[in-house]
């Protein structure tokens, strides 16, 4: 319950005690009041009685009103059992609250024991791996510097950012291939292909990203039409012919579906080096 709402309770309890307290006095008034009352109507009555049996005549009726009269009041017994069950369901619903919350709080037990009951696991756990060999690593670093440095030390370097990567398995083809590109026309022969691509013998200059269209025969007889981009190109040297790894950009899925059964009837001569 909030601040002001138990303010609140605390004033209409507090003006609730002075209301009753106030009522009670208002009440041992009237109460005096009626005694008073009865005790001079009853003397009233006894007197014209007396002048009654004496001869006295025209009171008749009054007499028989004193003796029919009931002095007033207050229903008290009414007012008092309203009140008992007030009270009454007051402490009803003040037994109720307290079995609601007596089930409120057997269920956060409950959940409380649950989080007591994960806590000892996770503290078990730990103790578990706490008695475990732990690994050590270092001496693994170690030795992986080590050889590193020896490496280097002997001038092994990492491939250049540029170097053909190796992705796909080529396969050795040998075919004459026509390149176009946006204003020349050439004619290279193709050692391999691969899904990506192929490589094309050619002593002729590419710029990277040169876009050429191609047009190949694969054994068999299978006319391939594609487009592609210079990838990638290498010179020659004593044991490498001078030539320019081609990525395809465009193929139609029959000439695609041709260049993959054509792979799978070979065996890989090695994987390719390049995104082609």
């Amino acid at each position: 319950m909030r601040d002001h709402d138990d303010d609140e309770l605390a004033r209409l309890e507090a003006e609730a005690v002075a209301a009753e307290e106030a009522l009670e006095a208002e009440l041992a008034e009237a109460q005096s009041d009626q005694a008073e009352v009865q005790s001079a109507l009853r003397e009233l009555r006894l007197r014209l009685e007396e002048e009654q049996s004496r001869g006295a005549t025209g009171i008749d009726a009054m007499l028989q009103n004193l003796r029919h009269l009931e002095a007033p009041g207050v229903p008290l017994e009414a007012h008092r059992a309203r009140v008992a069950e007030t009270r009454l369901d007051a402490l009803r619903a003040r037994n109720w609250v307290v079995t609601a919350l007596r089930e409120d709080l057997r269920r956060f037990t409950f959940e409380l024991g649950e989080c007591v009951k994960l806590a000892d696991t996770a503290r078990a756990t730990l103790t578990k791996l706490a008695e475990q060999p732990r690994i050590n690593v270092r001496p693994r670093l170690e030795r992986i510097r080590a050889v590193t440095t020896d490496l280097s030390a002997r001038g092994v370097q990492n491939e250049p950012s540029n170097a053909p990567r190796r992705k796909r398995p080529r396969i050795r083809m040998e075919t004459e291939i026509d390149l176009q590109s946006a204003s020349n026309l050439f004619t290279g022969y193709s050692e391999n292909i691969s899904q990506g691509g192929l490589f094309i013998a050619t002593d002729d200059t590419f710029e990277l990203g040169t876009e050429v269209d191609l047009a190949f025969t694969l054994p068999g007889g299978v006319d391939v039409r594609a487009r592609g981009e210079v990838k990638w190109h290498r010179e020659e040297s004593d044991d490498v012919t001078a030539g320019v790894g081609i990525s395809f950009t465009h193929i139609s899925d029959a000439a695609r579906a041709a260049v993959e059964r054509f792979l799978e009837l070979r065996e890989p001569i090695y994987h390719e080096e390049s995104e082609a």
